[in-house]
């Protein structure tokens, strides 16, 4: 496959002044298979050179402090949704056993379908393993009532359990295996408000708007070693994490700082792994500026209205690095669940003290 760029372009409409549009690509271009290439793109339209600063200044801001916080989630839910999908595949690895069942239990049918066609009722009771203490002679005797519950027997320990095994080896076999993306998306909202800030005979600014940062981040997953994987699922190849779930309390601390998430991403990739990854941002944004004189009666009159607006797009061929642990730091959501569980624990702890 060859990757041929960047290819870079610029369009500014006025060439100079404002009111501005501006907008930027920069793109690279493959043969097939298709993947994920480096892509970035930034839309902006400006009514002045202040507003439009400011603008930046605070989005720029915003992503600086928010960018690794909000990866980090990302990070977390494509590994989850990653060892998800790869369970699914661990069925690949029942596939030899399946064979192997759905080929004896066939030929056990054929022998059964050899007995009947022969009458050999030896042979079919032997094919179903059906062991006889009294020997075989001695069911001639029996009676109808008896002949019948045989055959009742006969079928749900014998034909049933073979039909269903022969049924199950099908549907594993048959079975269609998850080979879609996972995609984990998370994002960040921060408001803009600056008030104005003048005494009576000054003017100011006040600028509002907000900021919208959006990550996303993708990749297919393949597995390399189904029982690794399933062993990593259970919990046996991380000594840290089962550590860490002996000491008393620690999903408390989990609540702010995921401590398990963070040893649980050094063993991520047992199993399985990402390929063709990629990870995006967005950052949109918008601000408004007014300028505003405050008279001596600290009655303020606005004089002038600017506006900015600002997109910018950026995709990257390749999966985030694994984040610190404090970049996964958060104040769980107020849940009615986390109150209970809190005042449960508090009084719990409390009710040592009598």
């Amino acid at each position: 496959m060859s990757i041929t760029g960047p290819f870079n372009t610029v369009q500014r409409v006025p060439s100079s002044g404002y009111p501005m549009v501006y907008d930027q690509w920069t793109r690279y271009r493959s043969g097939l298979p298709r993947v994920p290439l480096p892509y970035t793109r930034t839309h902006t339209t400006a009514s002045d050179f202040w507003s439009n600063t400011m603008r930046d200044a605070y989005a720029s801001s915003h992503r600086a402090e928010e960018y690794n916080r909000v990866v980090a989630v990302c990070y977390d839910k494509v590994w989850g949704k990653a060892k998800e999908s790869a369970g699914n595949l661990v069925n690949l690895a029942q596939m030899n056993q399946a064979m192997g069942m759905l080929g004896n239990r066939t030929l056990q049918a054929a022998e059964i379908f050899r007995a009947i066609r022969t009458k050999n009722l030896r042979a079919g009771l032997l094919a179903l393993r059906i062991r006889d203490p009294d020997g075989f002679e001695t069911k001639k005797r029996r009676t109808n009532f008896k002949q019948s519950g045989d055959i009742w027997l006969e079928f749900q320990f014998g034909w049933k359990p073979i039909v269903n095994d022969i049924k199950k080896s099908i549907d594993i076999l048959e079975r269609e295996f998850d080979t879609e993306r996972v995609r984990g998306v998370h994002e960040s909202f921060r408001p803009i408000d600056k008030p104005f800030g003048m005494l009576p005979g000054q003017g100011d600014s006040r600028e509002y708007g907000s900021s919208h940062l959006k990550v996303s981040a993708s990749a297919r997953v393949v597995p390399t070693n189904p029982n690794l994987l399933l062993a990593n699922q259970l919990g046996f190849v991380n000594p840290a994490l089962l550590a860490w779930d002996l000491i008393p309390f620690s999903f408390v601390v989990d609540w702010f700082i995921p401590v398990s998430k963070y040893a649980q991403s050094y063993t991520n990739d047992y199993g399985c792994s990402l390929l063709e990854p990629s990870t995006s941002w967005g950052l949109k944004s918008d601000l408004i500026r007014e300028w505003g004189e405050m008279d001596w009666n600290r009655k303020i009159s606005i004089t002038s209205q600017n506006t900015s607006r600002s997109f910018a797009y950026h995709r990257e061929s390749k999966f985030p690095p694994r984040p610190g642990l404090f970049d996964r730091f958060r104040i769980p959501d107020p849940t009615v669940w986390l109150a209970v569980t809190s005042g449960s624990l508090l009084m719990q702890e409390l009710s040592y003290f009598k």
